[in-house]
């Protein structure tokens, strides 16, 4: 059902929802073994492909964001992205198709380091992760990761890659080390910035200037933080 409203109307789901659904998919097939959750794994990551936008990235190498939806104007939201290609990463210990991996290492080539002014006022400056895509004008777009949520799903993301049983993927995730490194680095420190001790633990705020946490946030940044037993 989920798959065929995609193919009666293109704009019906969203990329990151498509995402949260394939990683149902993988774990249903890890525990039971049975055919048809792969079947329906394939079918969904060549769905997923879908949405990936290619383009030459600031120094001429080939990167790739991922869409919204299919008609969203051309930019990659870093949840959207970055879930997406979390759910790519663990496909692909059980989908054989080298379009997995490829995919996977253009989309690095999306995220950078940039400086913003956020908040009331646009007054508040952070220095975080984002995504870009440059059209076909050579116009370059970004989105940031300002809210937490979506800097928990990128460090999980990272984690997922460089832990993936993969060889394949292990390899991309060597070639891209350094820069992951720096980008897990700046993520990790607006996380840590992010955080209000509380009596019995600690709440992970939002974002760097927000003053409270939500459903969507603590749980997403706890597993980018401390992982997942199966990445």
């Amino acid at each position: 059902m989920f798959a065929n409203l995609h193919r009666q109307r293109p704009n019906a789901i969203f990329s990151r929802d498509l995402a949260f659904v394939i990683l149902g998919l993988v774990t249903m097939y890890r525990v039971t073994n049975a055919a048809d959750y792969r079947t329906q794994l394939a079918r969904l990551c060549e769905m997923l492909l879908e949405f990936e936008v290619r383009f030459q990235d600031t120094w001429g190498g080939h990167a790739s964001g991922f869409l919204m939806r299919m008609d969203s104007p051309r930019a990659a939201f870093v949840d959207c992205h970055s879930a997406a290609l979390l759910a790519l990463t663990q496909a692909v210990r059980y989908i054989d198709d080298p379009r997995l991996v490829e995919t996977l290492e253009r989309g690095l080539g999306s995220y950078s380091v940039e400086s913003y002014n956020v908040g009331p006022g646009s007054q508040y400056p952070i220095d975080t992760v984002s995504t870009h895509m440059v059209d076909r004008r050579g116009t370059r777009r970004s989105q940031n990761a300002f809210w937490n949520f979506k800097a928990g799903l990128t460090l999980r993301f990272f984690d997922a890659l460089r832990n993936s049983p993969n060889p394949s993927l292990r390899s991309v995730a060597l070639r891209h080390g350094d820069r992951m490194e720096r980008l897990d680095m700046i993520l990790r420190q607006q996380i840590g910035r992010s955080i209000t001790p509380r009596d019995d633990g600690i709440e992970i705020r939002t974002a760097v200037s927000s003053g409270e946490t939500n459903s969507e946030t603590q749980p997403w940044v706890m597993l980018g933080l401390f992982g997942h037993p199966w990445y």
